[in-house]
Protein backbone atom coordinates (compact mmCIF):
# COMPACT_ATOMS: atom_id res chain seq x y z
CA UNK A 1 0.00 0.00 0.00
CA UNK A 2 1.49 3.41 -0.96
CA UNK A 3 2.50 5.62 1.95
CA UNK A 4 0.07 8.30 3.08
CA UNK A 5 2.71 10.98 3.34
CA UNK A 6 1.89 14.09 1.33
CA UNK A 7 5.62 14.63 0.79
CA UNK A 8 5.88 11.25 -0.95
CA UNK A 9 3.27 12.24 -3.53
CA UNK A 10 5.11 15.49 -4.24
CA UNK A 11 8.54 13.90 -4.45
CA UNK A 12 7.43 11.60 -7.27
CA UNK A 13 6.34 14.35 -9.73
CA UNK A 14 9.43 16.38 -8.82
CA UNK A 15 11.79 13.52 -9.68
CA UNK A 16 9.83 12.75 -12.87
CA UNK A 17 9.98 16.37 -14.04
CA UNK A 18 13.72 16.52 -13.36
CA UNK A 19 14.27 13.33 -15.34
CA UNK A 20 12.16 14.54 -18.28
CA UNK A 21 14.34 17.66 -18.48
CA UNK A 22 17.29 15.41 -19.22
CA UNK A 23 15.72 14.23 -22.49
CA UNK A 24 17.15 16.08 -25.55
CA UNK A 25 14.65 18.31 -27.39
CA UNK A 26 11.96 17.60 -24.80
CA UNK A 27 14.02 19.64 -22.34
CA UNK A 28 13.74 22.61 -24.70
CA UNK A 29 9.94 22.41 -24.69
CA UNK A 30 9.89 22.07 -20.92
CA UNK A 31 12.25 25.03 -20.59
CA UNK A 32 9.85 27.19 -22.65
CA UNK A 33 6.84 26.28 -20.46
CA UNK A 34 8.76 27.12 -17.27
CA UNK A 35 9.64 23.67 -15.97
CA UNK A 36 12.43 25.13 -13.81
CA UNK A 37 9.89 27.28 -11.94
CA UNK A 38 7.48 24.35 -11.60
CA UNK A 39 10.28 22.31 -10.05
CA UNK A 40 10.84 25.17 -7.62
CA UNK A 41 7.18 25.19 -6.60
CA UNK A 42 7.27 21.42 -6.08
CA UNK A 43 10.33 21.87 -3.84
CA UNK A 44 8.32 24.39 -1.79
CA UNK A 45 5.48 21.91 -1.54
CA UNK A 46 7.84 19.13 -0.47
CA UNK A 47 9.45 21.23 2.27
CA UNK A 48 6.14 22.52 3.62
CA UNK A 49 4.67 19.01 3.65
CA UNK A 50 7.71 17.72 5.52
CA UNK A 51 7.24 20.45 8.11
CA UNK A 52 3.51 19.77 8.41
CA UNK A 53 3.96 16.01 8.73
CA UNK A 54 6.66 16.29 11.38
CA UNK A 55 4.41 18.57 13.43
CA UNK A 56 1.60 15.99 13.17
CA UNK A 57 4.01 13.23 14.09
CA UNK A 58 3.49 11.23 10.90
CA UNK A 59 7.23 11.14 10.23
CA UNK A 60 10.22 11.41 12.60
CA UNK A 61 10.58 14.85 14.18
CA UNK A 62 14.26 14.95 13.25
CA UNK A 63 13.22 15.54 9.62
CA UNK A 64 11.89 18.95 10.65
CA UNK A 65 15.45 20.17 10.38
CA UNK A 66 15.33 19.86 6.57
CA UNK A 67 12.70 22.58 5.84
CA UNK A 68 13.90 24.76 8.72
CA UNK A 69 17.49 24.64 7.50
CA UNK A 70 16.42 25.27 3.89
CA UNK A 71 14.28 28.33 4.62
CA UNK A 72 16.58 29.59 7.36
CA UNK A 73 19.59 29.36 5.05
CA UNK A 74 17.79 31.22 2.28
CA UNK A 75 16.68 34.12 4.47
CA UNK A 76 20.18 34.35 5.93
CA UNK A 77 21.55 34.75 2.38
CA UNK A 78 18.83 37.30 1.57
CA UNK A 79 19.60 39.43 4.63
CA UNK A 80 23.36 39.13 4.13
CA UNK A 81 23.04 40.25 0.51
CA UNK A 82 20.95 43.23 1.66
CA UNK A 83 23.70 44.17 4.13
CA UNK A 84 26.35 43.88 1.40
CA UNK A 85 24.28 46.14 -0.87
CA UNK A 86 23.85 48.76 1.87
CA UNK A 87 27.59 48.65 2.67
CA UNK A 88 28.51 49.06 -1.01
CA UNK A 89 26.06 51.96 -1.40
CA UNK A 90 27.52 53.80 1.61
CA UNK A 91 31.07 53.19 0.40
CA UNK A 92 30.35 54.63 -3.06
CA UNK A 93 28.33 57.55 -1.69
CA UNK A 94 31.34 58.57 0.40
CA UNK A 95 33.98 58.07 -2.30
CA UNK A 96 32.25 59.17 -5.51
CA UNK A 97 33.08 62.70 -6.71
CA UNK A 98 30.51 65.36 -7.61
CA UNK A 99 30.69 68.62 -9.60
CA UNK A 100 34.41 68.15 -10.22
CA UNK A 101 34.38 70.20 -13.41
CA UNK A 102 31.53 72.40 -14.60
CA UNK A 103 31.09 71.50 -18.25
CA UNK A 104 31.43 74.51 -20.59
CA UNK A 105 30.19 73.75 -24.15
CA UNK A 106 32.21 76.68 -25.48
CA UNK A 107 35.43 75.16 -24.14
CA UNK A 108 34.98 71.39 -24.24
CA UNK A 109 33.66 68.59 -26.44
CA UNK A 110 32.22 65.64 -24.51
CA UNK A 111 33.16 62.18 -25.88
CA UNK A 112 31.34 59.19 -24.41
CA UNK A 113 31.09 55.41 -24.87
CA UNK A 114 28.64 54.12 -27.47
CA UNK A 115 24.96 54.48 -26.48
CA UNK A 116 25.75 56.81 -23.56
CA UNK A 117 26.27 59.74 -25.92
CA UNK A 118 22.82 59.22 -27.44
CA UNK A 119 21.20 58.94 -24.01
CA UNK A 120 22.95 62.01 -22.62
CA UNK A 121 22.00 64.19 -25.59
CA UNK A 122 18.32 63.31 -25.23
CA UNK A 123 17.83 63.65 -21.50
CA UNK A 124 20.44 66.08 -20.16
CA UNK A 125 21.30 69.73 -20.67
CA UNK A 126 24.22 69.33 -23.06
CA UNK A 127 24.28 70.89 -26.51
CA UNK A 128 26.13 68.01 -28.22
CA UNK A 129 27.61 64.65 -27.23
CA UNK A 130 30.04 62.55 -29.25
CA UNK A 131 30.93 58.89 -29.52
CA UNK A 132 33.95 57.35 -31.21
CA UNK A 133 32.91 55.39 -34.30
CA UNK A 134 35.60 54.32 -36.75
CA UNK A 135 32.99 53.17 -39.26
CA UNK A 136 32.45 56.75 -40.40
CA UNK A 137 35.44 58.31 -42.11
CA UNK A 138 37.14 60.69 -42.20
CA UNK A 139 35.36 62.01 -39.10
CA UNK A 140 35.72 58.91 -36.89
CA UNK A 141 32.97 60.19 -34.58
CA UNK A 142 29.19 60.52 -34.40
CA UNK A 143 27.55 63.55 -32.82
CA UNK A 144 24.16 63.69 -31.11
CA UNK A 145 22.10 66.85 -30.62
CA UNK A 146 18.67 67.55 -29.21
CA UNK A 147 16.99 70.07 -31.49
CA UNK A 148 13.63 71.85 -31.31
CA UNK A 149 10.58 71.39 -33.52
CA UNK A 150 11.51 74.00 -36.13
CA UNK A 151 15.05 72.68 -36.33
CA UNK A 152 13.64 69.13 -36.71
CA UNK A 153 11.68 70.25 -39.77
CA UNK A 154 14.81 71.84 -41.21
CA UNK A 155 16.94 68.73 -40.44
CA UNK A 156 14.43 66.38 -42.10
CA UNK A 157 14.35 68.60 -45.16
CA UNK A 158 18.15 68.49 -45.40
CA UNK A 159 18.16 64.73 -44.87
CA UNK A 160 15.58 64.17 -47.62
CA UNK A 161 17.53 66.46 -49.94
CA UNK A 162 20.75 64.54 -49.38
CA UNK A 163 18.98 61.24 -49.91
CA UNK A 164 17.49 62.55 -53.11
CA UNK A 165 20.98 63.41 -54.31
CA UNK A 166 22.19 60.00 -53.04
CA UNK A 167 24.96 61.63 -51.03
CA UNK A 168 23.48 61.33 -47.54
CA UNK A 169 25.83 59.87 -44.90
CA UNK A 170 24.51 56.56 -43.60
CA UNK A 171 24.64 57.90 -40.04
CA UNK A 172 22.46 60.97 -40.77
CA UNK A 173 19.44 60.41 -38.56
CA UNK A 174 16.60 62.60 -37.32
CA UNK A 175 14.91 60.40 -34.75
CA UNK A 176 12.11 60.71 -32.18
CA UNK A 177 12.69 61.17 -28.46
CA UNK A 178 10.76 59.15 -25.88
CA UNK A 179 9.98 60.47 -22.42
CA UNK A 180 7.77 58.63 -19.91
CA UNK A 181 6.84 56.06 -22.57
CA UNK A 182 5.56 58.71 -24.99
CA UNK A 183 7.13 60.30 -28.05
CA UNK A 184 7.81 64.03 -27.79
CA UNK A 185 6.54 66.42 -30.43
CA UNK A 186 8.60 69.38 -29.21
CA UNK A 187 12.07 67.96 -29.95
CA UNK A 188 13.97 65.28 -31.84
CA UNK A 189 17.47 63.81 -31.91
CA UNK A 190 19.92 64.70 -34.67
CA UNK A 191 22.76 62.28 -35.38
CA UNK A 192 25.51 63.09 -37.86
CA UNK A 193 29.19 62.18 -38.49
CA UNK A 194 31.26 64.95 -36.91
CA UNK A 195 34.68 65.26 -35.33
CA UNK A 196 34.88 67.23 -32.06
CA UNK A 197 36.45 70.65 -32.58
CA UNK A 198 37.18 71.63 -28.96
CA UNK A 199 39.33 70.19 -26.19
CA UNK A 200 37.91 66.77 -25.41
CA UNK A 201 36.59 65.48 -22.11
CA UNK A 202 36.67 61.73 -22.68
CA UNK A 203 34.59 59.35 -20.57
CA UNK A 204 35.81 55.74 -20.60
CA UNK A 205 33.89 52.88 -19.03
CA UNK A 206 35.51 49.77 -17.55
CA UNK A 207 34.66 47.01 -15.13
CA UNK A 208 32.29 44.06 -14.95
CA UNK A 209 29.45 44.54 -17.43
CA UNK A 210 28.55 40.87 -17.96
CA UNK A 211 25.02 41.34 -16.65
CA UNK A 212 23.77 38.44 -18.74
CA UNK A 213 25.84 35.98 -16.70
CA UNK A 214 23.51 36.46 -13.69
CA UNK A 215 26.48 36.30 -11.35
CA UNK A 216 25.86 36.29 -7.62
CA UNK A 217 28.52 38.83 -6.67
CA UNK A 218 28.14 42.61 -6.79
CA UNK A 219 29.33 43.92 -10.16
CA UNK A 220 31.30 47.18 -10.21
CA UNK A 221 31.77 49.58 -13.11
CA UNK A 222 34.13 52.56 -13.32
CA UNK A 223 33.78 55.75 -15.37
CA UNK A 224 37.09 57.55 -15.93
CA UNK A 225 36.93 61.23 -16.92
CA UNK A 226 40.04 62.54 -18.65
CA UNK A 227 41.39 65.59 -20.47
CA UNK A 228 44.41 65.18 -22.74
CA UNK A 229 44.83 61.60 -21.53
CA UNK A 230 44.97 62.52 -17.83
CA UNK A 231 42.20 61.22 -15.58
CA UNK A 232 40.76 63.93 -13.33
CA UNK A 233 37.84 61.95 -11.84
CA UNK A 234 36.66 58.35 -11.50
CA UNK A 235 33.05 57.56 -10.67
CA UNK A 236 31.95 54.10 -9.54
CA UNK A 237 28.62 52.38 -10.08
CA UNK A 238 27.50 48.92 -9.02
CA UNK A 239 24.69 46.47 -9.62
CA UNK A 240 23.61 43.05 -8.43
CA UNK A 241 21.18 40.26 -9.14
CA UNK A 242 19.07 40.56 -5.98
CA UNK A 243 17.42 37.59 -4.33
CA UNK A 244 13.65 37.94 -4.04
CA UNK A 245 12.07 38.40 -0.61
CA UNK A 246 10.20 35.11 -1.04
CA UNK A 247 12.34 32.19 -2.22
CA UNK A 248 11.59 30.70 -5.63
CA UNK A 249 14.01 27.92 -6.56
CA UNK A 250 14.70 27.43 -10.26
CA UNK A 251 15.82 23.88 -11.02
CA UNK A 252 16.06 22.76 -14.60
CA UNK A 253 17.93 21.36 -17.55
CA UNK A 254 18.14 22.63 -21.09
CA UNK A 255 20.47 23.86 -23.79
CA UNK A 256 23.91 24.69 -22.54
CA UNK A 257 26.52 26.93 -24.15
CA UNK A 258 24.48 27.49 -27.31
CA UNK A 259 24.63 23.78 -28.30
CA UNK A 260 22.14 20.93 -28.14
CA UNK A 261 23.95 19.35 -25.21
CA UNK A 262 22.02 19.23 -21.97
CA UNK A 263 23.10 21.25 -18.98
CA UNK A 264 21.42 21.45 -15.58
CA UNK A 265 21.48 24.17 -12.95
CA UNK A 266 19.83 25.11 -9.67
CA UNK A 267 19.47 28.67 -8.46
CA UNK A 268 16.95 31.12 -7.02
CA UNK A 269 14.90 33.75 -8.79
CA UNK A 270 16.73 37.09 -8.83
CA UNK A 271 15.99 40.58 -10.16
CA UNK A 272 18.53 43.05 -11.52
CA UNK A 273 19.09 45.99 -9.16
CA UNK A 274 21.25 49.09 -9.46
CA UNK A 275 23.00 50.11 -6.25
CA UNK A 276 22.64 53.80 -5.46
CA UNK A 277 26.10 55.31 -5.11
CA UNK A 278 25.01 58.94 -5.58
CA UNK A 279 26.84 61.27 -3.16
CA UNK A 280 24.59 62.59 -0.39
CA UNK A 281 25.12 66.22 -1.43
CA UNK A 282 23.67 65.62 -4.92
CA UNK A 283 20.02 66.20 -5.85
CA UNK A 284 19.06 62.93 -7.55
CA UNK A 285 16.16 64.53 -9.39
CA UNK A 286 18.60 66.80 -11.26
CA UNK A 287 21.74 64.65 -11.45
CA UNK A 288 21.48 60.86 -11.65
CA UNK A 289 24.21 59.61 -13.99
CA UNK A 290 28.03 59.62 -13.67
CA UNK A 291 28.40 62.27 -16.41
CA UNK A 292 25.65 64.41 -14.94
CA UNK A 293 27.07 64.26 -11.41
CA UNK A 294 30.75 64.79 -12.25
CA UNK A 295 30.21 67.51 -14.88
CA UNK A 296 27.13 69.21 -13.42
CA UNK A 297 24.82 68.40 -16.36
CA UNK A 298 21.20 68.89 -15.34
CA UNK A 299 18.65 66.21 -16.17
CA UNK A 300 15.62 67.40 -18.13
CA UNK A 301 12.15 67.28 -16.60
CA UNK A 302 9.01 66.96 -18.73
CA UNK A 303 8.41 70.70 -18.57
CA UNK A 304 11.84 71.44 -20.06
CA UNK A 305 10.79 69.83 -23.34
CA UNK A 306 7.60 71.89 -23.57
CA UNK A 307 9.69 75.08 -23.62
CA UNK A 308 12.72 73.60 -25.36
CA UNK A 309 14.56 75.74 -27.90
CA UNK A 310 17.65 74.50 -29.68
CA UNK A 311 20.64 76.78 -29.15
CA UNK A 312 22.61 78.72 -31.74
CA UNK A 313 25.20 75.94 -31.99
CA UNK A 314 22.55 73.57 -33.33
CA UNK A 315 21.34 76.16 -35.82
CA UNK A 316 24.91 76.69 -37.00
CA UNK A 317 25.40 72.94 -37.38
CA UNK A 318 22.31 72.67 -39.56
CA UNK A 319 23.86 75.29 -41.82
CA UNK A 320 27.00 73.13 -41.85
CA UNK A 321 24.89 70.21 -43.09
CA UNK A 322 23.38 72.45 -45.76
CA UNK A 323 26.91 73.37 -46.86
CA UNK A 324 27.78 69.67 -46.90
CA UNK A 325 24.94 69.17 -49.36
CA UNK A 326 26.25 71.95 -51.59
CA UNK A 327 29.85 70.69 -51.43
CA UNK A 328 28.93 67.08 -52.19
CA UNK A 329 26.61 68.12 -54.97
CA UNK A 330 29.38 69.86 -56.90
Amino acid sequence: MPPRWFSFWILGPLVLLLLLQQVPYLNLILMVVGAAAWCGLLVHGLLLCLLFETVLGRIPRILMIIPLAAYGGYFYLYLQQGKDIDDKAREMQLSNPSAVLRFDPDQYSLVLPASRAENLAQYYDVSVAYEVNANFRPEGYLSYRLIDREQCVRARSLRDGLRGQKISPAAFLVGPVRFDNAFLSEACLLRFPEKPQLQQIVVAQRGDNAVWKHGRAIMEQFFDFSIDGRVFATYRTASVWRLSALPLPLIGCGLSGGSLSSGCSADFHRTYQLIDGTPKNVDRTLHDSPESIVLGLRKFARGDYAQFKGDSRSAAFLEHIAAYSAEQGK
